[in-house]
């Protein structure tokens, strides 16, 4: 199970897909998508990038960040950070996603300050793995940033459902994802799963025309 940090550090879980979809919300980011408009390559908003993952440039940001936050990045000690960024995929229990896992890195004024990966888990879902700021960025709004991000891209990759997940505790991570719009869908002991739809009224006729890669 895989772990992702929002501003206090939140955890990403692989492939819950029993979420209610009855509980998932809907929100529709119609407007907020006709003005953030990119090329699939990097979004620039004021002193804000997301970038294409570059090895040669980000090997060293993405090692960091595990070296230092293991822990809530990936429960799994032997998770292999170079089969994912080789690759391009969640890991290596699922080849079927090799090639398909978006690795993007957010800049602010020209510096590395966190890093995110989502995927479409099918033809209509989505999901969001890690979202990581790093330290010297945390409590600035950029996880929120990084999240909402994500969330525009999956929508233009065609997802009507974007799956996400968090420890129990992560209050502020929580604070977060809730004033996006997710919905809490199912929880055990440790994990909360969350779920956000698709409202764009124009989402089922204009389905499969305008896919982000």
């Amino acid at each position: 199970m895989f772990k992702m940090i929002i501003i206090g550090l939140s955890l990403i879980s692989f492939f819950n897909s029993q979420s209610s979809d009855s509980n998932a919300t809907q929100v529709d980011r119609n407007e907020k998508n006709s003005k953030e408009q990119n090329d699939n390559t990097s979004l620039i908003l004021p002193d804000i990038e997301f970038k294409d993952f570059d090895k040669k440039r980000d090997e060293a940001f993405i090692k960091y960040a595990f070296k230092h936050d293991h822990a809530w990045l990936a429960e799994d000690p032997a998770f292999d950070i170079d089969f994912m960024m080789d690759n391009k995929a969640p890991n290596r229990d699922h080849p079927e996603y090799i090639g398909k896992l978006n690795i993007k890195i957010l800049f602010v004024k020209g510096k590395p300050a966190g890093f995110t990966t989502y995927y479409m888990l099918n033809f209509f879902e989505g999901r969001i793995d890690f979202i990581y700021i790093h330290p010297d960025f945390r409590n600035k709004g950029f996880g929120e940033k990084l999240t909402s991000y994500d969330i525009d891209q999956l929508f233009k990759m065609d997802a009507y459902i974007i799956r996400m997940s968090t420890r129990v505790d992560n209050a502020p991570a929580i604070k977060i994802y809730r004033r996006i719009g997710f919905i809490e869908s199912s929880r055990n002991d440790k994990f909360i799963d969350y779920t956000i739809k698709n409202n764009n009224p124009d989402f089922f006729s204009n389905w499969g025309q305008n896919k982000a890669t």
